[in-house]
């Protein structure tokens, strides 16, 4: 699956391997919960490089086959 961040909240900043890491916990999250456009969800633990735990609110944009677009909402 691959995830596009179309649009990120301002003051949300990722690393290039956080980026890559949370696209893959949100292809993940996508495909085992069946989410569509218009869904929101959370993951509540993302391990930033840091190795903190931080909460991360998304809303899916688009779905397209294996294509996913995503708003990064908020990263707590």
């Amino acid at each position: 699956m691959t995830v596009t961040f179309e649009r990120v909240t301002p003051g949300i900043a990722l690393s290039g391997d956080e980026a890559d890491r949370l696209k893959g916990e949100i292809g993940s999250q996508v495909e085992a919960m069946g989410l569509d456009a218009g869904s929101m969800a959370r993951i509540q633990d993302f391990r930033d490089d840091r190795r903190n735990r931080r909460a991360v609110s998304y809303r899916v944009l688009s779905v397209e086959g294996r294509d996913v677009g995503v708003e990064l909402v908020s990263m707590t």
